[in-house]
This record gives C-alpha cells, structure tokens and sequence, in this order.
C-alpha cells in the first residue's frame, strides 16, 4: 500500500459543511482522507 499525504495547502473539499481543509491522504491512487494538517500528520 502506498500513502501520500499533500499537507500545509489550501483545498477546496465542495462540501458545504466542511468547505476547505489543509491536508489530503492519498492511498493507492484513492483519496481516503481529507482535512486539517493536525489529523494526518497525527502519530
């Protein structure tokens, strides 16, 4: 399984309850997770 986090950026998620965040987890070409740099670069 290969992991990519995009971290310290500006995203627009077009969801309306949650319109931005800083950080994206790619995993095998997929995005999994999406959020704030706090929870994906979390140990």
């Amino acid at each position: 399984m290969t992991q990519t986090i995009f971290y310290n950026a500006q995203v627009v998620t077009m969801n309306e309850k949650h319109p931005q965040a800083e950080a994206v987890l790619v995993e095998d070409g997929k995005i999994v997770k999406v959020g704030q740099d706090s929870e994906l670069l979390a140990p």
